[in-house]
């Protein structure tokens, strides 16, 4: 701002010296020296204004300095006119008072508080910024030396207050544009240290932004990546796998090959959550997940299709056989024994397996026939892998049918209980009973266990049927105490879910205070299954449940995991051998070497033993010489109603005694 003092003095110079040269020149006319100055004068104020109103922070105000200079510039105009008059020799002054008025009514009116409506239109033309003036000012002041320098060359040669204002004029423009020239070169300056900063700023800015776009792509990969996986497993979930099946059936559409949709299921996942606890059942797994993806090839796709359920999806298959290869290794990659946390634990897959294009064209499709097939080979004891087949359609509907009648049944007590005896085999007496189940069906007559029993567990409707059972056997065998003609103890089974849940021993012994039954007349017989599973669990209950004087019992020996370790460990008091290893003996040399070696295996931890499934007489005759106690099976009885038991037993045993 300092080159404005200069242009300040270089006007004052050139105005100043243009008046004493005019006045000069005017005088011997006899024109007084202030009519001279009027229009130099008003000159000086409006430059002068202008550029103190143009450089401050914060201009004044726009009606005011538009009001100002419309009425400087009119008496301006006035001066002139009036100069131009004494020149000619004609003065007229009265003639152009009204001008000059004019001109200071609108100067005085530019300080009113409100706005004339007589100026509105006039003042809102005049208007001048900054930059206009910046354009402005030095063209008057160069015009004002040019005009210095024609009078002293051509007009006044001789006069020295022209030529020292020229000189002055001179040093003060060089002086001025010196200045210019420094202000601009410090003004570059700090324009471009204003750019590096500004472009410092717009670079971190630009990371910033960077940045976070990189944390948003981030961060929506990582929201797409928790909507198709399971956060468990880490395995793509049931959403990915449609997705998948949808695009590899479009795939295999178009290269007319097969697409294999594998369900597999961890059979009694729940039982190990309920004994084990839910931190085990995690661990195990997630083994179970390494073992079948050790199996896997490469272009396999394995998801999570529920809590103990995967799915494992092949395309560009050519044969069936290929499916048939993946699951034998899984089956066989499972079958081995699992350790964690100190524990040996044996599981069992089952596998159910749909075809494309041959079982279905659509997701759906796929899904729910692989899904039937995985259920019926959880149903089917003897394979573990089913492939789809249309049939299994009609036996969905027939399940749910029996399913709905099952729920029934149990709301209306429609279950029987039957009796099968058991003989010393030494003496032929009767030993004791066991209690098995029927369901008197309203419409399709008497219905087996072997029916509804997995129905029941796999929908959790067997602990009913058990403590039906129980309540019903334990009543019954009180009657028989009364009329003396009790048999000497009773058997009833067990399933694993009895004891996944935590009150069995209250249970049992609120029944047994309950119905007066004596403890030591009770056998309580579970499977291998259970054994197997839960041992920490299973023994502390079994020892409770001991404590009472009940006997335990394990049933169907031999057909599920078969371990000596539990025998050792559990307080068993009673071995069941299962029917198939009776099936071909005495003919079959290894059922007869394997049934002595249980049978003397047993002796050796002190427990009886009891072979199911006895039907000839060479099998009894057997089993007497390796020291078997006792047995029961068709030779003998098949399970019986209450009267034809007591008619065909309990009576006769009575009157023996």
């Amino acid at each position: 701002m300092g080159y404005l003092l200069f242009d300040l003095h270089i006007t004052i110079t050139v105005l100043g010296a243009i008046s004493f040269v005019t006045y000069e020149k005017l005088a011997g006319n006899g024109v007084p020296m202030h009519t001279v100055f009027y229009p130099l004068g008003v000159l000086y104020v409006l430059f002068i204004l202008a550029t103190l109103f143009l450089i401050v922070d914060k201009p004044i105000n726009r009606r005011i300095l538009n009001g100002l200079f419309s009425g400087l510039l009119i008496c301006l105009a006035a001066d002139i006119l009036l100069l131009f008059d004494l020149l000619d020799g004609s003065l007229l002054r009265e003639k152009y008072l009204l001008l000059d008025g004019l001109g200071i009514f609108m100067v005085a009116s530019a300080f009113r508080r409100k706005k004339s409506h007589f100026l509105n239109q006039y003042q809102d033309r005049f208007t001048l910024s900054y930059a206009h003036w910046e354009l402005i000012r030095p063209i008057i002041q160069y015009a004002g030396v040019f005009i210095l320098l024609y009078e002293f060359l051509f007009v006044y040669r001789e006069n020295d207050i022209l030529f020292g204002s020229l000189i002055v004029t001179f040093i003060l423009v060089i002086c001025r544009d010196i200045i210019s020239i420094i202000q601009n070169q410090s003004l570059v300056k700090h324009l471009k240290l204003f750019n590096q900063q500004l472009e410092k700023k717009i670079g971190e800015r630009t990371q910033e932004l960077t940045d976070s776009h990189k944390d948003l792509e981030e961060a929506f990969k990582q929201i797409d990546y928790i909507a198709r996986h399971d956060t468990f497993s880490r395995l793509p979930n049931r959403r990915y796998l449609e997705q998948m099946i949808e695009w590899k059936i479009l795939d295999a559409s178009q290269s007319r090959t097969m697409v294999s949709l594998i369900f597999l299921d961890v059979d009694r996942l729940k039982h190990v959550n309920d004994t084990l606890g839910h931190s085990f059942g995690d661990q195990l797994l997630l083994h179970v997940i390494e073992r079948i993806k050790s199996c896997l090839p490469s272009e396999a796709f394995m998801a999570r299709h529920g809590g103990d359920e995967f799915a494992i999806l092949m395309d560009s298959l050519y044969y069936e056989e290929e499916s048939k290869e993946l699951t034998a290794a899984i089956i066989e990659t499972i079958e081995a024994p699992f350790h964690i946390s100190g524990k040996e634990l044996s599981i069992t897959l089952s596998i159910g397996v749909s075809i494309y294009p041959e079982h279905g064209e659509s997701v759906g499709e796929l899904m729910k026939h692989a899904d039937l097939a995985m259920y019926k080979a959880k149903e089917d004891r003897q394979s573990k892998v089913i492939f789809y087949s249309p049939e299994m359609d009609q036996e969905l509907v027939g399940k749910m049918k029996l399913l709905t009648d099952l729920h029934a049944a149990i709301k209306h007590n429609e279950f029987l209980v039957y009796y099968q005896p058991q003989f010393d085999i030494h003496t032929g007496g009767l030993s004791g009973i066991e209690a098995l189940v029927r369901w008197k069906h309203p419409k399709h007559g008497v219905i087996f266990p072997g029916e509804f029993i997995p129905l029941a567990e796999e929908f959790d409707l067997i602990v009913q049927i058990d403590d039906l059972v129980m309540r019903t056997a334990i009543h019954q065998f009180n009657e028989w105490e009364k009329e003396g003609i009790a048999p000497p103890r009773l058997s009833v089974n067990l399933s694993p879910q009895q004891f996944a849940q935590g009150n069995l021993c209250s249970k049992i012994s609120v029944l047994l205070e309950t119905a007066v039954f004596p403890a030591d007349k009770l056998v309580i017989e579970i499977t291998e299954s259970v054994a197997m599973n839960n041992e920490e669990y299973l023994t502390a209950q079994l020892h409770e449940i001991t404590a009472m004087g009940i006997q335990i019992s394990i049933d169907d020996f031999g057909t599920g995991y078969s371990s000596l370790s539990y025998v050792k460990n559990y307080p068993l008091n009673q071995l069941k051998i299962a029917r198939p290893f009776i099936m071909e003996v005495p003919g079959n040399f290894n059922d007869t070497a394997m049934l002595r070696a249980i049978i003397d295996l047993s002796h050796h931890f002190n427990l009886s033993v009891v072979v199911e499934g006895v039907e000839t007489i060479e099998q009894l005759n057997f089993l007497k010489s390796i020291n078997c106690e006792e047995v029961q099976g068709f030779y003998f009885s098949k399970p019986l109603t209450t009267r034809d038991l007591e008619h065909s037993y309990l009576l006769p045993f009575k009157q023996s005694v």
